[in-house]
């Protein structure tokens, strides 16, 4: 168990570094490129306030999604598949558009979100309280499929170094032994907190959450 949690915990923390040399423009960070003007105009979006006080419901989704920011050869700029659902106190629109913005303690309820990158799969679920400005609190739950083969492919294409790549795999193969097969893809599943301005695997920091979030 003690080995598998330190696998875990590798597997954690390069896959950040991963998504952070991936999905991060230039100068900006994951999110930055996932909520930036050129993503929200390519989703089919819906948005609905109610409740008291009140909520957004927000949900979207996209195919074949292009993103010029990805820093990846141009045939990989593109999300094969992205949609989510959350609630919200403020309009993503409006976020996207620079005219409203999340509040200490505003809470953001991920109720599924679905990533498809060249055979990676990724959903997570989860909900997460801004405590202060670039500082989050809560839990995200998170599953992912083709993770080694998405590893050998960046590595392919020299976006990730040899060492972490190799690391990567290592830890990738490691997890998905201990874990059944679904539908002849195995499953890696992981619990994220964020808490004190890190992003935390249990009791083990594996990162800034500056490095995901604007």
């Amino acid at each position: 168990m003690k080995r598998l949690w330190i696998i875990a915990f590798c597997f954690s923390m390069m896959s950040f570094a991963c998504a952070v040399k991936v999905f991060a423009a230039p100068g900006g960070t994951p999110m930055a490129v996932l909520l930036s003007p050129e993503m929200m105009s390519q989703l089919k979006l819906k948005e609905t306030q109610s409740g008291n006080p009140k909520q957004w419901h927000i949900s979207g989704q996209g195919k074949q999604v292009h993103l010029k920011a990805l820093n990846v050869p141009a045939h990989m700029a593109h999300l094969d598949y992205i949609s989510f659902d959350v609630h919200s106190p403020i309009s993503l629109t409006d976020y996207v558009a620079r005219k409203a913005f999340m509040q200490p303690s505003d809470r953001l309820h991920i109720n599924a979100l679905k990533l498809k990158h060249h055979g990676l799969k990724i959903t997570c679920t989860g909900a997460l309280s801004l405590r202060k400005k670039g500082q989050w609190e809560g839990t995200l739950h998170l599953s992912s499929t083709g993770s080694l083969s998405y590893i050998m492919k960046l590595g392919e294409h020299k976006l990730l170094d040899p060492g972490v790549s190799t690391m990567l795999a290592f830890a990738v193969a490691g997890l998905e032994q201990s874990v059944p097969t679904l539908k002849g893809q195995k499953t890696i599943q992981i619990q994220l907190h964020f808490r004190e301005g890190m992003i935390w695997l249990g009791q083990l920091p594996v990162c800034a959450q500056s490095l995901l979030f604007q």
